[in-house]
């Protein structure tokens, strides 16, 4: 391989080693400042007297990989460019390329495990609080440019993703962080097994009603139960581990599971304690979990 001449070369060439579609402007003053800061690329010196680019240095840049079709626009979102070279798999990516500390979840991550049959038409993602994002932002940022902050250079700021192509996008904000796995080369992150049977228990209105979570449970818990089980215990409240103890003991016919037997500790008789959150209480309840069976049986 030629080594590159041009700070834009070098540039290009690291940009072209990303796992994802789509770049922000923040992304690519990070790989810039690198650059700057180490001055050289595959043991390669380039042409660079200051330590670090300046907003000049920074648009000259931008506009270079414009001219040189390394970058495109990206109508969908500002401050958002498409990579050369690099096909868009799906929505989903996109969404986790903009977003650093997103994760694809709920109806959206059903659909990826293969939970459930449903198509969505939304695309539903989890992503930390405002005021969490910030602080992670700031954490990232000081790892990115190693404490020496440029402000020449785009910041980490949140993009606001509501609508891409056809697919309307909801965001479940939360203080808590999730567990998610990464997709091997690929930008893509979504919520684990486990966390996804914990999201279905937690917002059933987010993963196609709780007829749609009861028939996942049904129809898959045989090969999750210990990861379901495992997720619940740790990061599950009280009422969530009577509600999955419920299903998996009462609908699934999964019997003598010592830690669902513990769960049972926290069942209790009131008009709070539904297993549809979104729905009506019901007089129809199980007497092993005192749960109100708000639904049609």
């Amino acid at each position: 391989m030629i080594p590159p001449k041009t700070i834009t070369q070098a540039l290009s060439e690291k940009l072209a080693n990303l796992n994802k579609p789509v770049v922000t402007s923040y992304d690519v003053g990070v790989l810039l400042q690198k650059l700057y800061s180490e001055r050289k690329l595959r043991d390669k010196t380039l042409n660079i007297k200051n330590k670090i680019p300046g907003t000049n240095d920074f648009k000259t840049q931008m506009d270079a990989l414009y001219t040189n079709g390394i970058l495109n626009n990206f109508k969908h979102f500002t401050s958002v460019h498409k990579l050369f070279g690099k096909k868009i798999e799906s929505e989903e990516e996109v969404v986790c390329s903009i977003n650093p500390f997103a994760y694809i979840s709920h109806l959206s991550a059903m659909e990826y495990h293969g939970l459930t049959d449903k198509i969505p038409r939304v695309l539903i993602y989890s992503a930390p609080n405002l005021k969490t994002w910030k602080k992670f932002a700031y954490d990232r940022m000081e790892k990115d440019f190693k404490g020496v902050r440029n402000n020449a250079l785009p910041k980490l700021s949140l993009i606001d993703i509501e609508k891409f192509g056809k697919k309307n996008i909801i965001a479940f904000n939360s203080v808590h962080t999730g567990a998610y796995i990464n997709i091997k080369n690929s930008a893509l992150r979504i919520s684990s097994p486990g966390r996804t049977f914990l999201d279905m228990i937690r917002k059933p209105d987010l993963c196609g009603g709780i007829y749609t979570v009861i028939q996942s449970f049904e129809e898959h818990v045989d090969m999750y139960l210990n990861l379901i089980v495992d997720e619940i215990d740790r990061n599950g409240n009280k009422i969530e581990k009577v509600r999955a103890g419920y299903i998996i003991e009462e609908r699934c016919g999964f019997k003598d599971n010592e830690t669902i037997d513990k769960w049972k500790r926290f069942a209790q008789r009131g008009g709070s304690r539904k297993l549809d959150p979104n729905n009506e209480y019901s007089s129809k309840y199980s007497e092993a979990w005192c749960l109100s069976l708000n639904i049609e049986l």
